[in-house]
C-alpha cells in the first residue's frame, strides 16, 4: 500500500513538472524580446489568405527578388501586389495600414533571371509613377544588381518622390549603365536615403551620374559609395547633381568623365553641387576635362567640414584639389591634400587650404592650428583617430526628428549615433619628413581595374618643396615584361602582355620607383598592381543556323580568333542542344536534349515549327579561362517568316 502511494505522489509530480515546462514553453514562445525575426511568404502570384505583414509593423516582408520585383505594381507601401493592376493585399497589416517594405534577408541577382536578360533589371518607379514608400533594408545587402537601360532615371529605384524613405541597405558588386539620372542606389532621389551604400560601377551615356544617386533633391545622410564612376555627363562619386542636402558621406571610388565637352563636371564627390554639402569627404581619383575637382566640379551652393585626398587630372585650367569651380556659393572650413591631388590650388577655396598630408593627419581633435585646420569640426560628426589617420566618418541623427537617422541606444534595428560608418579603412599615402614626398597613385585604362592586354601608366606624383630637379629610377621584381622601355622617366607606360597570369585567375606585378632630388634625400616606393585573367574566350555569331543541304539540321555559331591570343584551336569547346515547346522566358523553361552534343543537330521529324531551339557552348582557353554562353534562339517557322517577308520585298 505505501508502495502504491509512492506511486501516486511521483505520477502528481511528473504531471506538475510537464505543466510548468509547457507554461514555460508557451511564454517563451509569446515574449517579444525572444521572438524570431518576423516569417516571409514567398509572395508569388497567389497571396490570398496570406499574411504579407507577419510582425504588423506596416513594413511588408521581402524575402525573394520576386518580392522586390513586385514594389513596382504598389508603390505607396499600402499591400502587396503581386502583378500590375492586380489585386492587393493587406492581411497582417496594423489598423492604420502599412507603408511600405523591408527586406528580411540578403538577395543575390545571380540567382535571378531577368526576363530581358540584356537590359537586366527595370528600376522600380518612373517620373510619371514614383516610388513613395519606406523601404527598409534592415542591414541586408542586395548582390550583384544589373543594369543596362538607354534611358532616364536608372538605379534599383529609378524615382522617388519626395516622402520615399530608403534606409539601411547595402548594394555590394552593382553594374549599372543607363543614360541620364544614373545612380547605383537611386537615378532621381527626391526623398530620404540613410545609412546606406553601393559598390560596384556605374556608368552612363548621359547627364548627371553618380555612385549611389544620379540627381539628389532630397536628403542623403550616413552613405557612401565605393565603385567607380564613368560617363560623358558630370559624374561624382556619390551624386551626379546634387540640389538637395548631403551630410557625413563618403566616396572612396575613382571617377572619369570621358567627353570634350568642357561644360560637364566630375568631382570626388558631387559632379555638380547646388545644395549644402557638409560632413562629408572623398579618397578616390578624378578624371576630366575642365571642372574638375577632388570633392566637387563645379560648386553653386555651400561646402563646410569637408575635405578630399587624391590625384586630380584635367586637360584645361578650371581644376582644383577641392572644387574644380566656384560659381557663387561657399566653401568654408574645407580641405585637400596638396601633395596627393596634385593641386597646389582650389578655384574658390575662401576660407579653405590645401595641405600636406602629415598636416592632415596629425591632429587628434578639431581646430588644430599652425596651420588652422578642421575649424570648427565636431566630434559628434568625426573621429579624429591618431596622429596618422584621416578623420572619420560618424553616424549622425539629421534633421528629421520623427524619422532619426540614428538612435542612441541601437533603437528599431538603426546603427547608434556616434559611432564610425564601416568601410573607412584606406590606405594612407606614404608621407616622411624627407625633402621629397612621393605619393602612390596608379593609373591604368580603366581606374585601376588591371587585366591583361590592359595599357598601364604609373605616376608617382612626386613633389620637391625645395624645387630641386628629381630623378626618378623605376624598377621590375618577378617579371620582365618593361625590359625595353626607359625606367628613368618620371612616369612608366606599358602593356600588360595578353597572356600575363597564365593559368591563374590573377597575377601580381610588382614595382619599386626611386625619385632622388639630388641633394640628400631618395625615396622608395613599392607600388602592387593585381591583374586579372582576361576572357581569351572565342568570339562567335549569336545564333544557330539551318543547314541549307540537310533537312531539318541546326548547326552551331562559327568562331573567330579574334581577341583570342591563344587562337580558336587551343580552345576546348563543348555543346549541348536545348529545345523549349512554349514560354521561354528563363533557363528553367529550356530542357536539355539528350545526346545532342555535337556542332550540329537535326530536329526530328513531326516537330512543331514553332518549337525553339538553342546551343549551351561552353568553352575553356589555354590559360584555363572557362565560360558559358547561350545562343540566341531559332525555330523553324520563324527561319520561313524570314524567308517569307525577305521574297515579298524582293517581288516589290
Amino acid at each position: 500500500m505505501k508502495h502504491s502511494v509512492f506511486n501516486n505522489k511521483t505520477t502528481r509530480t511528473q504531471i506538475n513538472m510537464f505543466i510548468c515546462l509547457l507554461c514555460l514553453m508557451l511564454i517563451i514562445a509569446l515574449s517579444p524580446s525572444v521572438m524570431a525575426q518576423p516569417s516571409c511568404n514567398p509572395l508569388g502570384s497567389d497571396t490570398q489568405g496570406m499574411s504579407v505583414d507577419d510582425d504588423a509593423d506596416g513594413l511588408i516582408e521581402i524575402c525573394t527578388i520576386a518580392g522586390l520585383n513586385a514594389i513596382r505594381h504598389q508603390l505607396d507601401g499600402t499591400g502587396y501586389t503581386a502583378t500590375d493592376g492586380g489585386t492587393k493585399a493587406t492581411s497582417g497589416c496594423p489598423v492604420g495600414g502599412c507603408k511600405g517594405y523591408e527586406l528580411i534577408s540578403n538577395l543575390d541577382f545571380d540567382d535571378y533571371s531577368y526576363p530581358d536578360d540584356d537590359a537586366g533589371w527595370e528600376p522600380i518607379g518612373t517620373a510619371t509613377s514614383a516610388s513613395a514608400s519606406t523601404f527598409e533594408g534592415n542591414n541586408h545587402t542586395i548582390d550583384n544588381l544589373r543594369i543596362n537601360r538607354v534611358i532616364t532615371n536608372i538605379g534599383l529605384f529609378g524615382f522617388t518622390a519626395s516622402n520615399a524613405r530608403i534606409v539601411n541597405i547595402g548594394l555590394l558588386n552593382v553594374n549599372v549603365a543607363g543614360r541620364d539620372n544614373t545612380g547605383g542606389l537611386v537615378g532621381q532621389n527626391n526623398g530620404t536615403i540613410a545609412n546606406s551604400y553601393a559598390t560596384g560601377n556605374v556608368a552612363s551615356k548621359g547627364s548627371f551620374l553618380g555612385g549611389l544617386v544620379g540627381w539628389n533633391h532630397g536628403t542623403i545622410i550616413n552613405s557612401y559609395a565605393t565603385g567607380n564612376v564613368e560617363g560623358d555627363g558630370s559624374s561624382g562619386g556619390l551624386v551626379g547633381r546634387n540640389n538637395g542636402s548631403i551630410t557625413n558621406s563618403y566616396t572612396a571610388g575613382n571617377v572619369k568623365v570621358v567627353t570634350f565637352n568642357p561644360a560637364l563636371s566630375a568631382g570626388g564627390l558631387v559632379g555638380i553641387n547646388q545644395g549644402p554639402l557638409s560632413n562629408s569627404y572623398a579618397v578616390g581619383n578624378v578624371k576630366g576635362l575642365d571642372l574638375i575637382g577632388g570633392l566637387v566640379g563645379l560648386n553653386i551652393g555651400s561646402i563646410t567640414s569637408s575635405y578630399a585626398t587624391k590625384n586630380v587630372e584635367g586637360q584645361r585650367n578650371l581644376l582644383g584639389g577641392l572644387v574644380g569651380w566656384r560659381f557663387g556659393g561657399s566653401v568654408a572650413n574645407s580641405y585637400w591634400n596638396k601633395e596627393t591631388s596634385g593641386q597646389t590650388s582650389s578655384v574658390g577655396s575662401g576660407a579653405s587650404a590645401g595641405l600636406t598630408t602629415m598636416q592632415l593627419q596629425s591632429p587628434t581633435a578639431p581646430n588644430a592650428t599652425n596651420p588652422n585646420r578642421y575649424t570648427n569640426w565636431n566630434t559628434n560628426d568625426w573621429d579624429f583617430g591618431t596622429a596618422s589617420d584621416y578623420p572619420k566618418l560618424k553616424y549622425a541623427r539629421g534633421s528629421d526628428t520623427n524619422n532619426p537617422a540614428c538612435h542612441q541606444l541601437n533603437e528599431a534595428g538603426q546603427p547608434k549615433c556616434g559611432t564610425v560608418l564601416p568601410g573607412q579603412n584606406f590606405p594612407t599615402t606614404i608621407n616622411t619628413t624627407a625633402t621629397v614626398v612621393v605619393g602612390s597613385d596608379k593609373m591604368a585604362v580603366e581606374f585601376d581595374d588591371i587585366t591583361e592586354g590592359d595599357t598601364v601608366e604609373l605616376d608617382p606624383r612626386a613633389m620637391d618643396f625645395n624645387e630641386d630637379p628629381l630623378t626618378f629610377l623605376w624598377t621590375e621584381e618577378g617579371s620582365n615584361i618593361t625590359s625595353e622601355i626607359d625606367k628613368t622617366k618620371a612616369t612608366l607606360q606599358f602593356t600588360v602582355p595578353a597572356t600575363y597570369t597564365g593559368t591563374m585567375t590573377s597575377q601580381t606585378l610588382i614595382f619599386m620607383v626611386s625619385v632622388s632630388d639630388g641633394v640628400n634625400t631618395t625615396q622608395t616606393e613599392r607600388i602592387e598592381l593585381n591583374v586579372k585573367q582576361k576572357d581569351n574566350g572565342p568570339i562567335m555569331n549569336r545564333s544557330p543556323t539551318f543547314d541549307s543541304g540537310t533537312a531539318g539540321q541546326l548547326n552551331a555559331p562559327t568562331f573567330s580568333a579574334n581577341d583570342d591570343p591563344d587562337g580558336v584551336d587551343s580552345d576546348t569547346i563543348t555543346y549541348q542542344w536545348q529545345s523549349c515547346a512554349s514560354t521561354c522566358l528563363t533557363n528553367n523553361d529550356w530542357t536539355t536534349i539528350s545526346g545532342a552534343t555535337q556542332a550540329s543537330y537535326t530536329i526530328p521529324p513531326g516537330t512543331s515549327e514553332q518549337t525553339q531551339f538553342r546551343v549551351k557552348i561552353t568553352y575553356q582557353d589555354a590559360q584555363e579561362y572557362q565560360g558559358t554562353l547561350y545562343t540566341t534562339s531559332i525555330s523553324q517557322r520563324g527561319i520561313r517568316m524570314r524567308l517569307k517577308l525577305f521574297l515579298e520585298g524582293a517581288l516589290q
